[in-house]
């Protein structure tokens, strides 16, 4: 599934990387995690030092040699400590982002993590007051909540910030 995401995601792109700008591999790596790696902790202030997002995304592992003598360091840590201390890290905030949702892709090309009874014509809606996108569901002359998402590209006021074509509308909602 996430390879065919992704790659559904460059084909209803422009091409040049992500919906919203920046790589699409950086984008999918974040999705995976809803930008987080604990409650309260954004990944970017984690993971930027040491460039995690490039070793995983680049599916390297390190050597037989490198493991049996500990030869890699990184940022004067031993490469076992290091990489299994953030691995395990990793693999948390991936499990946490994960359960119970699935990645989407937008019509836009925007990728992210939705609830589980999340439909094909739902709607991504930014709510005003609202802290994450929400997933509406139209039934008859109102809507049905869904549940929270996570969006990636409009997760912290890019949706009121960019320029959309067509422009975005703002609408009332009754919620059932």
């Amino acid at each position: 599934m996430s390879i065919k995401v992704m790659k559904k995601a460059r084909e209803s792109g422009d091409g040049c990387g992500y919906a919203s700008g920046g790589s699409l591999a950086d984008a999918y790596l974040r999705t995976l995690m809803a930008d987080t790696v604990g409650i309260g902790q954004r990944r970017t202030d984690f993971l930027q030092p040491l460039y995690l997002d490039e070793f995983v995304f680049s599916n390297s592992a390190p050597s037989d040699e490198d493991l049996e003598d500990d030869s890699g360091y990184v940022l004067g840590k031993s490469f076992i400590e290091t990489y299994c201390t953030y691995a395990s890290l990793f693999d948390s905030a991936i499990t946490r982002a994960t359960s119970y949702r699935r990645m989407m892709i937008s019509s836009k090309g925007y990728i992210g993590l939705v609830p589980a009874k999340a439909q094909e014509g739902d709607h991504i809606c930014v709510l005003r007051g609202c802290s994450v996108p929400v997933i509406l569901r139209k039934k008859g002359e109102h809507y049905v909540l869904i549940g929270e998402s996570y969006v990636h590209g409009i997760m912290d006021g890019e949706a009121f910030s960019q320029k959309w074509d067509p422009p975005l509308v703002e609408d009332a909602f009754t919620l059932v």
